[in-house]
C-alpha cells in the first residue's frame, strides 16, 4: 500500500483490516491484524477505480484484495436483489476463515452514481452476521 501511495499522490486505498479487531479472526493468529482493499480513489478528475482497474492496480502492487464473487462463467453477476441476497449469506470466502460471511459488496463493473443512492456501490449485509451476538 505504501508503494502504491508514494507512486500516486493524492489517491488513497480503501479496505480493512481484521484479524485481532473484531470477534470474528478470519483465521489469525489471537494478535494478527491483516489489511484488504476493497476500493482505491484516485484523487482529482480519476475519481473512484472501476473494477478492472482496481484488480490490475493491486496485483501490481501485491496489495490483497477482498474476496470477489462472479457467476461460474467469470462473468459479473447480473443485479437481483433475491441472488444477491443469497449469496450474502454461508461461511466467509478469506482463506482460513471459519465463521460467517459479513455480506456482499455490489458494484457496477463501471463506476457510476444514481441520484436517489449517489456512487453505486452498496453493501448486503448477512442476516447471520447481524444475529450472531458477541
Amino acid at each position: 500500500v505504501t508503494a502504491f501511495c508514494v507512486d500516486h499522490p493524492g489517491s488513497a486505498v480503501y479496505g480493512e483490516v481484521y484479524g485481532a479487531v473484531q470477534d470474528l479472526r478470519y483465521g489469525c493468529a489471537p494478535d494478527q491484524v491483516r489489511f484488504a482493499a476493497f476500493d482505491i480513489y484516485r484523487g482529482g478528475a480519476g475519481g473512484w477505480c472501476e473494477s478492472e482497474t482496481f484488480k490490475q492496480l493491486c496485483d501490481e502492487y501485491s496489495i490483497v484484495r477482498v474476496p470477489e464473487l462472479r457467476a461460474p462463467d467469470g462473468c459479473c453477476v447480473s443485479f437481483n436483489f433475491d441472488r444477491i441476497a443469497g449469496l450474502a449469506e454461508g461461511p466467509s470466502l478469506v482463506p482460513m476463515a471459519q465463521h460467517v460471511r459479513e455480506g456482499v459488496v455490489v458494484r457496477p463493473v463501471v463506476e457510476r452514481h444514481d441520484p436517489a443512492v449517489g456512487r453505486v456501490n452498496l453493501k448486503v449485509i448477512n442476516p447471520a452476521y447481524l444475529e450472531r451476538g458477541t
